[in-house]
């Protein structure tokens, strides 16, 4: 049994293997994000588990495949840059470090990149997540320190590569979606990524932080994550950086869902082990839009209901897609909350986004959760690059007053030119982006909204303004 640590503070142990006893090692990193602190606390603390679930998938997979792994996790535990590297000091050049990266993470990711080198580590660094599947070149000019590229889901192709490294074979042909340099610096790519077709064969994830938590005798209080699905059998939305990694992935076509008993099984494991009581599923899209989706809620519901497992949860799906007969037997099994994607009170934004929901649908959905007193987490955006100010007074008209919803976070929330979006390429080609990657931002048409976005991020982000109730008299007397 391994036994090798890393001690990332002075009450918190990340133990790298429970078993296996070979002698190759990985270190999976999650960066943290470049979220402003007073948002952070706002918007995600409150909705969001701690833990990355993909890194706990690949942690779960590697060691499926008899290799350790341990994760090192700075957005959970809010660690900077300094802080990791004097974790990694005690690494040694055999081991391999994966880190994944999506568009938020990636200043952190360079610096800490820089430092990882400077610190002596002689060993392979490689990166994935969704920002080296969107830009895979971008990563390999910019990032010019790490060794291998990932493209796609890690479960079946990191393990095996990790298998080959160990071996000591260089000979990646097989492993699907890595890119990487070859001798006289040409970028090699071995293929697309290869999709995971059958979720219920993947492990579930590696709950680490909850594991710490209850190795180290503290109040287990981190809500444990579920992905149920995975993909978009939309993929429509103009802003979506997820809708465009999965078309790398699967071409954008088609929705991949575990069924109801493997999910089960999950949560009652988790409940058993760390006493969990309220989950958060973290699909992309928990429905597909016809009944395959559907039927799996039902029979979730069913199995929820006859195995007396007793939790609390939230999801996340569109306005379209809340129906009252089906919402009423969630409710009845524990759904508590949910997060709908309403966007948008104008039928113009909704549709400029390529939304493909209506307002009715909206109101609609807010409607049916209030009554069946759910708790609703709007994603809601109420500014647009052609908002005018008379948009912006009725989108938060619209969600203070009939939605019920008042959050300091909404007043910075303006609609994200993400690298690769149908979005960023439009504004790319208004000649409208500002800044530089990976946080690229416009300037709204009508200046009077840009003043006022002007103003609300100075009040909030420099002057610490707490008090969304002021900020709304703000927009309404703008």
């Amino acid at each position: 049994m391994s036994t090798w640590q890393i001690c990332v503070s002075a009450d918190l142990c990340i133990v790298l293997s429970e078993f296996g006893s070979t002698f190759m090692h990985v270190i999976l990193i999650v960066p943290r994000s470049d979220i402003p602190e007073q948002i952070r606390a706002d918007e995600f603390d409150a909705v969001l588990p701690r833990e990355h679930i993909g890194t706990g998938y690949l942690a779960s997979a590697l060691r499926m495949n008899g290799i350790d792994a341990s994760i090192l996790d700075a957005e959970a535990y809010d660690l900077p840059v300094a802080s990791v590297l004097e974790k990694l000091r005690f690494v040694k050049d055999d081991a391999i470090i994966g880190i994944t990266c999506n568009q938020s993470q990636y200043r952190y990711t360079k610096l800490m990149l820089n430092g990882i080198r400077d610190i002596g580590f002689e060993g392979i660094i490689c990166i994935g997540g969704e920002l080296p599947t969107l830009a895979p070149n971008f990563v390999a000019d910019t990032l010019r320190d790490l060794d291998y590229i990932f493209c796609g889901e890690g479960e079946t192709e990191f393990p095996l590569f990790a298998s080959l490294i160990h071996k000591g074979n260089n000979e990646f042909r097989a492993v699907k979606g890595l890119w990487y340099k070859n001798g006289d610096g040409t970028l090699v790519n071995t293929g697309m990524p290869v999709a995971i077709r059958d979720l219920d064969k993947v492990p579930v994830p590696y709950h680490y932080v909850m594991k710490n938590e209850k190795d180290t005798g503290v109040p287990i209080k981190t809500v444990p994550a579920i992905h149920g699905s995975r993909g978009c059998k939309w993929g429509s939305c103009t802003f979506c950086s997820t809708a465009e990694s999965h078309r790398r992935i699967i071409g954008g076509e088609g929705w991949r869902c575990r069924s109801s008993k493997n999910i089960i099984d999950e949560i009652a494991q988790v409940k058993e082990e760390f006493g969990s009581r309220y989950f958060v599923f973290t699909d992309e899209e928990i429905f597909d839009g016809t009944s395959l989706g559907y039927d799996r809620m039902q029979d979730l519901c069913i199995l929820l209901k006859d195995r007396k497992i007793g939790i609390n949860f939230m999801i996340g799906c569109r306005a379209s897609e809340v129906n009252q007969e089906l919402f009423s037997k969630l409710r009845s099994v524990g759904l508590s909350r949910v997060l709908i994607g309403l966007e948008s009170s104008s039928q113009r934004c909704l549709d400029a986004i390529k939304k493909g929901t209506s307002v009715d649908d909206n109101k609609a959905a807010v409607e049916i959760v209030r009554k069946l007193d759910i708790e609703l987490i709007p994603g809601f955006i109420p500014f647009y690059p052609n908002s005018t100010l008379e948009d912006v007074k009725k989108e938060f008209h619209f969600l203070v007053e009939y939605v019920g919803y008042n959050k300091v976070h909404k007043y910075t929330k303006k609609l994200r030119p993400d690298y690769g979006t149908p979005l960023f390429k439009m504004l790319q080609k208004q000649g409208r982006l500002i800044g530089e990657f990976p946080f690229y931002s416009y300037c709204f048409k009508d200046q009077r909204v840009q003043n006022l976005y002007e103003y609300l991020q100075r009040l909030i982000l420099m002057e610490g303004e707490k008090d969304p109730g002021n900020l709304y008299r703000i927009v309404c007397d703008w």
